[in-house]
C-alpha cells in the first residue's frame, strides 16, 4: 500500500514537470537549513523480484532503486543532476559544482542532486540569512545576538529574535529562551526568582564583584570571583597582564609570568628579546642563555667568536671564547718568550734566537749580559747587551725618575763623556759608533740629558723616542774649543753617526771587549 502511494506521488511530480498537469505545485516554506527549498525526492525502492518504477523510471537492480529514465541531461529535473549515458540515468554532480539555475553566489550543489545555500543562507536564492545571522556573508551576529553560533541574546535581549527588554529600572530576565518579564531583585541578584547573581557579581550574597579583566570569571552563587581562563595575550589570577615575550612562546593564563617559556632560536632572555651575538661559533640562546658564544669555530676567538687575527709568532695561540689571538702561557717554542712569543727569552739572542747570552761582570761586581756580534770593519766583539749601571764615589749617575722612578733599573745610567769612560772593567771600553748597529735588538729609549754649566740645572729629553751612547773617540776644538765626543743615536730601530757633541753631555753607555779580527 505505502509503495502504491509513492508511485502514486512520483508520477504526479513527473507530469507537473512536464507540464502535463493542472495541480498546481508551490513554493516550498522556507527553513533554516542548508538545502534550498524544494519538494523531496520519494525513496523508490525496486528489486528483482518486483521491478515496477513509477512512469519515466527505471529500476537499478544493482542497487534497489528506482532512478529517473533519462536520453539526454534534458530529461533530468534538476540542475545539479545529469544523464549517465550507460545506464541512462539520472546522477547527481558531485558536491560543491555550481551549474545552470545552481550557479549563484551562495548554492551549489549538495552531491545528492539537490541544490543547496552555503554556510549560514537560506531561503529560494540563498540570499536570505538564518536566524541569528546577519550581513552580505551571514558570516556577523544579527542585531541583539551573540555566542560563536550567533544562537544567544545580548544581556537586555530575549526570546528567539533577541527583542529588547522594556523594564525600565527593573531587572529584564533576558536570554534566548527566556520571556523578557521584568521584576526587581536585590543588589546583585537577577533572575525570576531573584536566585541568580548578576554576570560578574559572586558569593551566596552576590556582593563579590569580580575584577578579572580579559577573562572567563567564575561568578555566580558558587563562584568565587577568580578567573577560570585568560584571553590572548594576558596573565595573571585577575588576567590584567600582558605577557612581555617577544620572541618566544609566552607563559600566559593564571599561573602565567609574562615571560616566556622558550625562546626563538636566536634570541636569549627571559623575554627573549636580545638577539645572539656570536659571530663564527656555538651561540648561547634561551632563557638562560648570555647571547654570546658557547664555542668558537675554527681559529676565532673571543666571547662572540668575531675575531682570527692571531698575533701568536712561535707558540701555541689561544683561541676560543676565552682566547686572546695571543700565545697561550707556557706555549712558547724553546728559547722564546713574550705575549706573543716575539723575542727571544733572558738566555738567548739572534734572529732565530739560537745563541746563548755571555756574561761580564762590572766594577761593581754586578754581572751583565752579553752577546757576541762582527761589525762592518770585520771585526768581533763581545757587546754588553744592557745599559751600564755602575755608579760611585767617582762616577755620577743620573737618571730620569719623573719619566720611570725605576729609572736605573729598567734604562740604566746616564753618563757624562769623562764619568762614561770609567765605567768599564778592564779591557772593556766604550764602544764606538760603528759598532752601534749591533745591538738595535737590545736598545730602549732611555732619552737623554745635559747640565746647565752656571746653575747645574739637568734637562732631559727625548724619553721613549731614542737612546744615545757615548763613543770613547773625541773631537776636540770643533764648538768654541771646547772638549767634545762622538756618540751615536737609535731611534725607530735605525743607528745613525752623530758628529761630537760636548763631553758634558748626558748619555747611556756600554761597554765592547774586542775578541778577534778577520783577516
Amino acid at each position: 500500500m505505502r509503495k502504491q502511494q509513492l508511485l502514486n506521488f512520483v508520477a504526479i511530480l513527473t507530469l507537473a514537470a512536464c507540464g502535463k498537469s493542472d495541480i498546481p505545485v508551490g513554493e516550498p516554506q522556507q527553513q533554516p537549513s542548508e538545502s534550498k527549498e524544494q519538494p523531496p525526492e520519494p525513496d523508490l525502492t525496486c528489486s528483482t523480484a518486483d521491478p515496477t518504477c513509477p512512469n519515466g523510471y527505471i529500476c537499478l537492480e544493482s542497487v534497489g532503486l528506482c532512478k529517473k529514465n533519462c536520453q539526454n541531461n534534458s530529461d533530468c529535473t534538476s540542475s545539479c543532476e545529469y544523464c549517465n549515458g550507460q545506464s541512462h540515468t539520472c546522477e547527481p554532480f558531485p558536491k560543491g559544482e555550481k551549474i545552470g539555475d545552481c550557479s549563484g553566489e551562495f548554492e551549489e550543489c549538495n552531491g545528492q542532486g539537490q541544490c543547496a545555500c552555503i554556510g549560514n543562507h537560506t531561503g529560494n536564492d540563498c540570499r536570505a540569512c538564518k536566524l541569528g545571522f546577519a550581513g552580505h556573508g551571514c558570516d556577523e551576529c544579527a542585531e541583539g545576538f551573540t555566542g560563536n553560533q550567533c544562537n544567544q541574546c545580548l544581556s537586555g535581549r530575549f526570546g528567539q529574535n533577541c527583542e529588547l527588554c522594556n523594564c525600565g529600572s527593573l531587572q529584564c530576565n533576558d536570554g534566548i529562551n527566556e520571556d523578557g518579564s521584568c521584576y526587581s531583585c536585590p543588589e546583585g541578584f537577577t533572575g525570576l526568582a531573584c536566585d541568580k547573581c548578576l554576570p560578574r557579581r559572586f558569593g551566596q550574597s552576590c556582593a563579590g564583584t569580580c575584577t578579572c579583566a580579559n577573562d572567563t570569571c567564575k561568578d555566580g552563587l558558587s563562584g568565587d570571583g577568580h578567573c577560570s581562563l585568560c584571553d590572548g595575550d594576558y596573565y595573571g589570577p585577575d588576567c590584567d597582564k600582558k605577557h612581555t615575550c617577544k620572541n618566544g612562546t609566552p607563559s600566559i593564563g593564571l599561573s602565567g609570568t609574562g615571560h616566556c617559556l622558550n625562546c626563538n632560536s636566536g634570541y636569549w632572555g627571559l623575554n627573549c628579546d636580545s638577539a645572539v651575538n656570536c659571530a663564527h661559533g656555538t651561540p648561547s640562546e634561551g632563557l638562560n642563555g648570555t647571547g654570546k658564544c658557547l664555542s668558537c669555530t675554527g681559529n676565532y676567538w673571543g666571547e662572540n667568536c668575531a675575531s682570527d687575527t692571531i698575533t701568536c709568532i712561535h707558540g701555541t695561540p689561544s683561541i676560543g671564547i676565552n682566547g686572546n689571538g695571543k700565545c697561550q702561557a707556557n706555549s712558547c717554542a724553546s728559547t722564546w718568550a713574550g705575549d706573543n712569543c716575539e723575542h727571544c727569552d733572558d738566555q738567548h739572542y739572534g734572529e732565530d734566537c739560537s745563541k746563548v747570552y755571555g756574561t761580564m761582570t762590572g766594577r761593581d761586581g754586578k754581572t751583565y749580559k752579553t752577546f757576541q756580534t762582527t761589525d762592518r770593519n770585520g771585526k768581533t766583539w763581545a757587546v754588553m747587551a744592557e745599559n751600564m749601571v755602575y755608579h760611585g764615589d767617582d762616577v755620577t749617575c743620573y737618571a730620569n725618575t719623573e719619566a720611570d722612578p725605576d729609572f736605573v733599573k729598567h734604562y740604566g745610567c746616564l753618563y757624562n763623556w769623562y764619568d762614561a769612560m770609567k765605567v768599564c772593567p778592564e779591557e772593556w771600553y766604550l764602544g764606538s759608533f760603528s759598532s752601534a748597529e749591533n745591538f738595535l735588538t737590545t736598545v730602549l729609549p732611555a732619552g737623554y740629558g745635559s747640565i746647565d754649566q752656571n746653575t747645574g740645572v739637568v734637562t732631559y729629553y727625548d724619553f721613549g723616542k731614542q737612546a744615545r751612547f757615548w763613543s770613547r773617540r773625541t773631537y776636540f776644538g770643533y764648538w768654541d774649543k771646547e772638549n767634545e765626543a762622538y756618540y751615536t743615536v737609535v731611534q725607530d730601530g735605525i743607528t745613525s753617526e752623530t758628529i761630537a757633541y760636548k763631553t758634558t753631555s748626558l748619555f747611556s753607555a756600554r761597554c765592547y771587549h774586542f775578541i778577534s779580527e778577520t783577516p
